[in-house]
């Protein structure tokens, strides 16, 4: 179009080439870009083989719309990371650059020479201006009237007529004017095109965002095993063709729309051109201050406008990214549960199965060949013998223990790799992603309108727990089921063996005639399979169990993670959270308050009581020594009797319970358990020792709490490249020849002379070696020169550590004692202390061993606990664990953290055997307040036994400086009241009061 100024007409075409363009070009490079994702997407959509058709196979289903999900968040991702490189907001800063280079090529101000025009006060809107103007009428018409007087005179003269016409010099501020017209009149203008184009674009997103919503509900009721109808897959394709095609109409009408509107902006620029630096449009009006004042109000209006769609485009790429990735972590969740599913029913199939049907061969065919193998008793005989023997060594030794171990360590760590897996899904959904409210993504927003939520920690709040707990419950119904499966099969094993061994002894009974005892054989074979089939109905109940239960709960997890895609669910369940953060903090302020309570009413009952005892202890006196009471002998219970008892109780459990809870130390790494500080210690004693540093170690623990265990453990998992020479010592050496001996035997060497002997022999030795010796305390008796070899000792150490490495076990109270008379710690440079054992580790240890009899555990509740509220108010499976986690803790106060003593405890409290159950008693509690009551005598015999670690008749007489009737008398009635126990030849506390007497010893300072 051409334009009446030629100024104007040149602005317009530089405007085309240079303004324009930029504007098209940025808005169709957006359109181009949602037009790539919407390509992107029906790529991933036609590479889908089950798309839109019947499913077959429901894993490879999973695993094509896993991988479909995951390449659209990815492509959403990248598209959404593209936008934010280059969002709405970006054209300004363009447009500004580049209207600004524009402006600068044109003229700034254009002086325009024209005739005079008379103003028309008509058009004139100010109406002040009207004497102005009629003035200036006047003196163009009087400039006008004398011209043509002038001419008429030239005229006369015969001189040539000057020009009648009256000119005006016009200062027109170009650039002003078009910069004032670019942004009042086309950029403000171009709002309502750009508004439409970005809605319709957006609108479009949307539709292809409900395609995508359509085909995720597809799957999901797939997955669920709903009914559904089939996918209209050419109404899928038709939508997303439309939406492309709407892409391009929605950019031609904008194209077409700014074209237009350009052509009116400068229509309106060459129409306005003509007035300025008039009355009509004064020069005022294009001051630089006030065009630049529009200008950046004009720019602010478009920023916000963009910046508006930028958010508002952000939050919907968002929004259906969070669809995705919601599906996509069920996809994941569904997939894991599909491998764990598929691993348990190919371990069951694969390894289990097997082992059931070949047992169960084992039997057949015994059955077989006992039913035909004669009808004489000496046949009978010895088929049965023969069969006895073959149970024995191939299907109890063999297949029986076989199929225990598996069943002991299948599935064990399955379902927490599944929770571990979940977590790690979870957590690696956005932290952060927005949305606005309503869906109103075809408009520009406010930042106040955009939402923000934390899709992970909504996940971790509600659904997630339940899903944990579903799983947790699975769990535990799965190690109850393979607990069953254990007993039953073991119990199978003593069903057929007992009847082996009934028939045996029924044909020596008179009336135990041949067909008889083949019949009992047969009847104890089918009662053995019958076991066995009960033990395999409990793995297909596992498999029941996760085939239904788990699924359910996989879909529950599905439905509650389902609700984060609606933006109202979401903002309940922030409010929800918000709700109980507040609640959780108030709750933490009032526990920290009452735990403070808490703590200080233990410290003042303890005080109080204190007080209380020391008055009636004094009361006491007072009344003992007025005659008023008598001297009251304080019995113990038949503490004498405990250690008997509990042995008798062992011999009354099957074998297997009977091996697993001897006392006696172990090396096996199953139940090595909580000692890997002292194992770490002593593993970097051995390093150091080989760097050639002076090292000498000391294991310093109570008796029964681990050190044998722990040297065992050391010994058999670390490769020490070291002669080893170990020795329990069991008696006291009390004499120098005594010394030399236990050398001579420990090294396999002739007799040594003196202990200078020993020194030269170990440094003159080729190889170097790492000695153990355990029980310390027995190179020494307290009495006069009852140090000495100990002394001897300390300086073979001292001169041999170069070549030796030492390692002493000694108990803690030896330890204390002699490193107060003869600093013992002086001699050792490493000190490695035992420390007690935890409530949980105590648990697990016994806990361990109880698995692997494969014996089911039965608590018994005591009078107290059954009549309690809280316990009737408890649900049948809830009763066991809390009496589980009650005794427990009993037991571990009692046992003072030592494995021994709670062994020991744990075997008194079994009540016997009965239908693979063992029945566990409560603990009765024991007051040890008796021991306040023992004489100064008596505690000094507690003294010298503790500090000795136990003694023989000889010894204590020794130390006590008493003959031996003399000692006798003072040790056999405590070891009748039960004080002291005496299993072989030496004397020593009993275990169950052995920590009471030591707390009361180091009251009264007996014992440091």
């Amino acid at each position: 179009m051409d334009y009446h100024n030629k100024a104007v007409n040149q602005a317009y075409v530089a405007f085309l080439e240079h303004i324009e363009p930029l504007v098209l070009e940025f808005y169709g490079s957006r359109i181009k870009e949602q037009a790539a994702l919407v390509k992107s997407y029906r790529l991933l959509y036609k590479k889908l083989p089950d798309a839109g058709t019947s499913i077959d196979d429901l894993l490879t289903h999973v695993d094509q719309q896993h991988e479909f999900r995951k390449k659209l968040l990815a492509l959403l991702d990248k598209h959404q990371n593209e936008f934010s490189a280059s969002a709405y907001g970006d054209l300004v800063f363009h447009l500004k650059a580049s209207f600004n280079k524009w402006l600068q090529a044109q003229p700034e101000t254009i002086e325009v020479r024209e005739p005079y025009k008379k103003y028309l006060l008509g058009v004139l809107r100010n109406p002040f201006l009207y004497p102005h103007a009629a003035f200036l009428n006047v003196r163009y018409e009087a400039k006008v009237f004398w011209r043509h007087l002038r001419n008429s005179i030239r005229k006369v003269f015969r001189k040539k007529p000057l020009d009648p016409v009256v000119y005006r010099t016009r200062q027109v501020p170009f650039q002003a004017l078009l910069s004032d017209y670019f942004h009042q009149r086309y950029l403000l203008s171009s709002h309502q095109p750009t508004t439409d184009l970005l809605s319709k674009s957006s609108r479009l997103l949307i539709q292809l965002w409900k395609v995508d919503e359509k085909l995720d509900a597809y799957n999901q009721a797939i997955l669920q095993n709903e009914k559904v109808s089939e996918l209209d897959t050419e109404a899928i394709s038709e939508t997303m063709e439309t939406i492309l095609h709407g892409q391009k109409e929605a950019m031609k009408s904008f194209e077409k729309e700014l074209s237009e509107l350009g052509l009116a902006c400068f229509k309106d620029i060459d129409d306005q051109f003509p007035l300025v630096d008039t009355l009509y449009v004064p020069l005022s009006r294009y001051k630089k201050e006030t065009v630049a004042k529009n200008a950046h109000k004009a720019d602010g209006l478009t920023a916000h406008l963009l910046d508006g769609w930028s958010r508002s485009y952000k939050a919907l790429l968002d929004d259906w990214a969070l669809d995705v990735e919601i599906t996509l972590l069920y996809f994941s969740v569904f997939d894991a549960f599909h491998d764990l599913q598929v691993k348990i029913d190919r371990h069951i199939e694969t390894d289990l199965s097997p082992s059931f049907q070949s047992i169960e061969k084992f039997l057949s065919d015994s059955r077989q060949r006992i039913e035909a193998c004669g009808t004489t008793k000496k046949s009978i005989r010895e088929m049965l013998i023969k069969e006895r023997s073959e149970s024995s060594r191939q299907l109890i030794d063999k297949s029986i223990a076989s199929l225990v171990e598996k069943l002991t360590i299948c599935f064990t760590t399955d379902f927490d790799k599944l929770l571990n897996k979940t977590n790690t899904l979870v957590d690696k959904v956005s932290e952060k992603r927005v949305y606005i409210k309503a869906g109103r993504y075809d408009e520009s927003v406010t930042e106040a309108e955009v939402e923000q939520i934390s899709p992970s920690e909504l996940l971790h709040f509600e659904a997630l727990p339940r899903f944990k707990e579903v799983v947790e419950q699975i769990k535990q119904f799965t190690d109850k089921q393979l607990e069953d499966a254990r007993a039953m099969i073991l119990g199978m094993s003593t069903v057929w063996d007992f009847s082996l061994e009934s028939t045996l002894l029924m044909l020596d009974e008179p009336q135990g005639s041949p067909k008889k005892a083949v019949h009992g054989a047969m009847e104890g074979a089918d009662r053995a399979i019958e076991h066995l089939k009960e033990a395999r109905n409990a793995l297909g109940h596992i498999r029941e169990t996760i085939h239904s239960d788990f699924h359910q709960g996989i879909i529950r997890f599905n439905v509650d993670i389902q609700r984060l895609k609606n933006t109202e669910n979401i903002f309940e369940l922030n409010l929800k959270i918000a709700r109980i953060k507040a609640l959780e903090k108030s709750r933490q302020l009032r526990q920290k308050g009452i735990q403070m309570v808490k703590n200080l009413i233990p410290v003042v009952v303890h005080t109080g009581k204190g007080l209380y005892i020391d008055l009636l202890r004094i009361v006491k006196d007072i009344k003992a020594r007025a005659g008023f009471v008598e001297n009251q002998k304080y019995v113990t219970f038949e503490l004498s009797e405990f250690i008997n008892e509990t042995q008798e109780v062992l011999k009354k459990l099957p074998f297997v319970y009977q091996r697993l809870f001897q006392l006696t130390p172990t090396d096996e790494s199953r139940f090595f358990v909580n000692r890997e500080k002292e194992l770490g210690e002593l593993k970097q004693s051995l390093v150091n020792w080989k760097k050639d540093r002076f090292i000498s170690v000391a294991l310093i623990g109570d008796k029964g709490s681990g050190v044998t265990s722990l040297l065992n453990y050391f010994l058999a998992n670390n490769e020490v490249d070291l002669r080893i020479d170990r020795q329990t010592l069991n008696e006291k050496l009390n004499t120098e020849q005594q010394y030399l001996d236990f050398f001579s035997a420990l090294f396999e060497q002739p007799a040594f002379e003196s202990n200078q002997a020993i020194i030269e022999y170990l440094n003159n030795s080729s190889e170097s070696r790492l000695v153990i010796l355990e029980n310390l305390h027995h190179f020494y008796l307290k009495k006069v020169n009852g140090f000495d070899n100990l002394q001897r000792l300390f300086e073979l150490m001292s001169n041999t550590m170069k070549k030796v490495l030492w390692v002493g076990a000694i108990t803690k109270h030896v330890w204390s004692y002699l490193d107060k008379t003869i600093q013992i710690s002086n001699y050792f440079t490493n000190e490695v202390f035992i420390s007690s054992l935890s409530p949980e580790a105590l648990e697990e240890i016994i806990t361990r061993r109880n698995k692997i009899s494969g014996f089911r555990l039965h608590f018994i509740p005591e009078a107290e606990v059954l009549d309690s509220k809280a316990f009737r108010a408890l649900s049948e499976p809830e009763k066991q664990p809390f009496l589980r986690k009650n005794l427990f803790k009993k037991l571990s106060l009692l046992s003072f953290g030592n494995i021994s003593l709670a062994q020991l405890y744990w075997l008194r409290l079994t009540r016997g055997v009965k239908d693979n159950t063992i029945n566990i008693g409560y603990i009765k509690e024991i007051d040890f307040s008796f021991i306040k009551e023992l004489s100064a005598a008596e505690l000094f015999v507690m003294q010298a036994i503790i500090l000795h670690d136990g003694l023989i008749l000889e010894d204590f007489a020794r130390v006590m400086d008493k003959t031996e009737a003399a000692s006798k008398n003072v040790l056999v009635p405590m070891l009748e009241k039960g004080l002291l126990i005496r299993p072989r030849q030496k004397y020593n506390i009993n275990p169950i009061i052995f920590n009471p007497v030591v707390s009361y010893l180091q009251s009264r300072n007996f014992l440091g």
